[in-house]
């Protein structure tokens, strides 16, 4: 067998030689490839021919410790850090404005149903909830539908990256009773065309028979009524849609008090009136929501690790030292120290242990709904005699 002339490459006046069948780099002395066991001959080389590399897709690194993640990842597998995705966040919001500024019940259950389901945690649970409230919300089957599928495919994927994740299973429970809740409404809304149907046949009966002012006289009667009758449902459907966001803020509420506040959170953003029945109706849900959303915050900041300064920087000026001590002792901060200003003359401009100005971390300029950390540092400067 003869042996093929080995690749070649110079660099820094050395010449690297490869195997011509596989590759591998060869000694200088080789006659046989080490890997291979090919035959090398070295009484002709060919030109210097460069071995060319190409990538075949983007490489993901973690934000946190720079190691490479592989695909659908959840959390990364050498410092645990979860791993989010701005993009998928930005096109579950982008579907939403999509859908509201489309017209056709036939195009939004088709922007629904090619809508790509997202990877990350927290945005497979905020299309899981975008998705059992629409389930709910729709009155068209074809739209609701879509979502139907499109969250059972968010699901099955949830299940297979956070299965063990109690979230998951929160966002399933409550698509199966927004589910219910869409069939009965289905229900309805279908009697609702049926008595529509009959009201349009009577109605025809009547006109065929215009020689008789008994009929006649009966179908204009209901006539007048049917406009009646059309405000029912649409009352109706008003009704129904307050029913859903009073049920949406018993279930934030009841989130907030378990400490879940992530759902909390994420419900309360679905408190939309979009019947489109008044203007006032839509402002009280949205004051309800930002209400919520407060709440929420305010809640967080208490079981977690920060706190409220309480008081602004210009609410302390003046007052007495040792009431902003306790102050801000009460409020949990453990780093508190007080600084003197010895003055000259005491009592004529400023009193004996008033406050100049406080700093929190170096800042002399805060609110009283700044958040800070426990052991934040706390200096208190206060006027007293030299």
């Amino acid at each position: 067998m003869l042996g093929r002339n080995p690749k070649q490459r110079t660099c820094d006046s050395k010449t690297i030689l490869f195997c011509p069948y596989c590759g591998t780099k060869l000694d200088s002395d080789a006659k046989f490839c080490k890997h291979c066991g090919s035959p090398v001959d070295r009484t002709e080389t060919e030109p210097f021919q460069a071995r060319e590399q190409e990538y075949a897709g983007k490489m993901i690194k973690c934000p946190a410790c720079g190691e490479d993640i592989p695909s659908f990842t959840a959390v990364c597998p050498s410092c645990g850090h979860e791993i989010r995705g701005s993009r998928a966040t930005n096109s579950v919001q982008e579907l939403s404005y999509k859908l509201e500024h489309t017209s056709s019940d036939k195009a939004k259950a088709n922007l629904i149903r090619t809508f790509p389901i997202p990877n990350t945690r927290e945005d497979i649970l905020e299309f899981m909830i975008l998705a059992s409230t629409n389930i709910e919300n729709s009155y068209q089957p074809e739209v609701s539908e879509a979502w139907s599928v499109q969250f059972e495919q968010a699901f099955s994927k949830a299940k297979i990256f956070y299965g063990d994740d109690p979230k998951v299973w929160e966002c399933y429970n409550l698509y199966l009773t927004k589910k219910k809740q869409a069939q009965k409404r289905m229900e309805q809304e279908q009697k609702r065309q049926h008595f529509e149907q009959r009201i349009s046949k009577i109605e025809k009966i009547f006109q065929s028979d215009k020689g008789n002012a008994i009929p006649a006289l009966i179908a204009a009667v209901i006539l007048l009524i049917i406009p009646f009758l059309m405000i029912i449902p649409s009352s109706i459907s008003h009704m129904t849609k307050e029913h859903q966001l009073e049920n949406l803020t018993e279930e934030v509420q009841t989130y907030i008090e378990d400490g879940n506040f992530e759902m909390a959170r994420i419900m309360a953003n679905q408190i939309i009136d979009d019947s489109n029945w008044s203007d006032e109706s839509r402002q009280k849900w949205d004051s309800i929501r930002e209400s919520l959303l407060e709440s929420i915050t305010k809640q967080e900041i208490l079981v977690g690790e920060k706190i409220y300064a309480g008081l602004s920087s210009k609410e302390v000026e003046g007052k007495n030292y040792s009431e902003i001590v306790d102050h801000f002792k009460q409020q949990g901060f453990t780093d508190i120290k007080t600084e003197k200003i010895e003055d000259l003359v005491t009592g004529w401009l400023t009193k004996d242990g008033e406050v100049e100005n406080v700093t929190i971390n170096g800042l002399s300029d805060f609110e009283k709904e700044s958040i800070f950390e426990p052991d934040a540092k706390i200096v208190v400067f206060y006027h007293t005699f030299k």
